[in-house]
């Protein structure tokens, strides 16, 4: 035999004496990539929702500085004054120079009043000059709703709800002069369209992105419940108080005018009910006083103006989740 067939067959030898892999094995490293496989799959789609959620908090936060950016512009225009109005009510009796000591003032805590609100001051007279006289509802809506859907992608838009304070000051000859704060607070909220592809004139036409009227009720450790108009609240959508009507010798009237709240998930046996999120709950306030544990303290809001946005309108009914997808307050100065 020679040297090369001698190393054939010791190498033909060696190979018989491999052992190759049972099925058993070969069943447990199929499981094991398996699962690997799966685990990496799963990630997929939160990774997704998460560059989703971060793309339209990045879009949102652009949209509402544009927003607040253009609401100041407004502000400061000779009619600025017409537009950003103390939001004190038409019903509402200031105080007489009876009640006042000179120099003593009085601050009025505004309500908070949506883009197109039915208790903006009207006009009943025929104007001298329309622009700048006209009804303020119908002059702060039609200024600024053609500047509220994002350009840049129709698929969201902003809205806002406005406070403004007023001071009623007693002068040397005892009358009482009104004197409106020189800022307006202002909440901005970023809409997303839920129903349809992108929102589009037709809602400025029905003013489908104006903050509505409602009632809530609040307490601390308990959810929220929509006690009025509860067809504009939805899950997401957020919720800013109007008008606190305040408790006498404890907090002034509109004390938590401003305080803004997102409603979380539904209550499933009481669809008027829910919790609040994380961060955006409501907490105890400790009133006038600034201490906790007084009797100043406000720890419930019983049945109080609030505002919302929530979900869109179709056909004249509120069709698909809330809109909202942030709120962000700022301050705007006013002209006069």
């Amino acid at each position: 035999m020679t040297a090369s067939a001698r190393t054939h067959f010791a190498t033909a030898a060696r190979r018989r004496g491999r052992r190759g892999f049972t099925f058993t094995e070969v069943l447990f490293a199929v499981m094991i990539l398996g699962v690997g496989f799966i685990l990496i799959a799963g990630i997929f789609p939160v990774s997704l929702s998460q560059v989703k959620l971060n793309n339209e908090e990045s879009t949102a936060a652009s949209v509402a500085r544009a927003a607040v950016s253009y609401l100041q512009r407004q502000a400061e225009l000779p009619n600025g004054g017409e537009m950003f109005r103390a939001t004190v009510p038409n019903s509402y009796a200031p105080p007489s120079g009876g009640t006042l000591t000179f120099p003593q003032s009085f601050s009025y805590y505004g309500q908070v009043w949506s883009l197109y609100d039915d208790r903006m001051h009207l006009q009943t007279t025929a104007p001298a000059d329309p622009f700048t006289h006209q009804a303020q509802r119908d002059l702060m809506w039609g200024t600024v709703s053609g500047n509220m859907i994002f350009s840049g992608d129709p698929r969201f838009a902003w809205t806002a709800v406005y406070r403004r304070d007023m001071t009623y000051l007693k002068g040397t000859n005892g009358s009482v002069s009104e004197v409106p704060d020189p800022y307006a607070q202002v909440t901005v909220i970023v809409l997303q369209s839920r129903n349809k592809p992108t929102f589009t004139q037709e809602d400025i036409a029905t003013r489908n992105l104006a903050a509505r009227r409602a009632k809530a009720t609040f307490a601390t450790g308990a959810q929220c419940e929509i006690t009025t108009n509860p067809q504009y609240a939805a899950e997401g959508a957020y919720v800013i108080v109007s008008q606190d009507p305040g408790v006498s010798g404890r907090r002034p009237e509109g004390w938590m005018n401003g305080r803004v709240y997102r409603l979380g998930t539904r209550e499933p046996t009481d669809p008027n009910k829910y919790d609040l999120v994380p961060g955006s709950d409501f907490q105890t306030d400790p009133g006038p006083d600034g201490k906790y544990g007084n009797a100043d303290d406000v720890s419930t809001l019983n049945n109080v103006e609030v505002v919302i946005v929530g979900p869109g309108f179709l056909n004249g009914a509120p069709e698909g989740s809330a809109m909202d997808v942030s709120a962000f307050t700022s301050y705007v100065k006013v002209s006069n």
